[in-house]
């Protein structure tokens, strides 16, 4: 159904982190100035103190930090959306076969050759009982070939994460330039097809036009309609 794009004096919405560099950094021989023991027995202590940058961890220490990232929660949210970037992608060639529209087909073809049919067969299935879940990888390869056609543009596997963190409700941070608009498309689509309508917000009126312009190619492209919304 809607894409709307709405203006508003709040910050962002739609800004995926990169992973943050390392934050260990030590210096070769902790001195006592900085209260620092060099004979202690707890070299991690020693480890942590740092403030060479220059310095590389010992082996030990990058050790025990892969063994944390193996456990850490971070970890295994990450885990699964590489698995959606694996499904996006492993869909992409079938796609690409598709028609922009189904009048370019026989009629008995069309409806299983139109890549703009796979709406109305998400809604079909989603009526059926499925979930957004279900749909999801193959709705955001569809957003992906809808925005390589109207747009020229394809979405990178990072961008796909930021899809998948904006549509579980979580805030995905990117810089100037990285794509975010690109991104909102595919949880926009996504969560549009349940028709209760998706609202993108910005945090001005220029910003809303264009993104309803711009963006609005790729909903309009995959048969959704876009409104506008602006204060005025």
């Amino acid at each position: 159904m809607a894409a709307a794009a709405l203006s508003s004096p709040s910050p962002s919405l739609l800004s995926v982190p990169t992973p943050p560099a390392h934050l260990l950094s030590i210096t070769s021989k902790p001195t006592a100035a900085r209260g620092l023991n060099p004979r202690t027995k707890n070299p991690r202590r020693l480890y942590c103190a740092a403030a060479s940058p220059t310095v590389p961890a010992p082996a030990s220490a990058a050790k025990a930090g892969s063994w944390r990232d193996l456990f850490s929660l971070n970890s295994w949210v990450v885990r699964d959306y590489r698995r959606l970037v694996d499904s996006v992608g492993a869909l992409e060639p079938a796609l690409r076969r598709l028609s922009d529209e189904a009048q370019q087909m026989l009629f008995f073809f069309s409806s299983r050759l139109s890549l703009k049919a796979k709406t109305a067969e998400f809604r079909a299935r989603l009526a059926r009982g499925e979930t957004l879940a279900d749909v999801q990888a193959e709705a955001f390869a569809v957003v992906r070939e809808a925005a390589r056609r109207a747009l020229g543009m394809r979405h990178f596997d990072v961008q796909i994460i930021g899809g998948a963190v904006l549509h579980g409700g979580c805030i995905a941070e990117m810089k100037t330039g990285e794509g975010k608009t690109l991104v909102s498309t595919l949880a926009a689509y996504l969560n549009a097809l349940t028709g209760e309508g998706v609202h993108v917000v910005t945090v001005n009126d220029y910003l809303a036009q264009r993104a309803a312009e711009w963006m609005g190619c790729v909903h309009l492209f995959l048969g959704l309609t876009v409104g506008l919304m602006q204060h005025k």
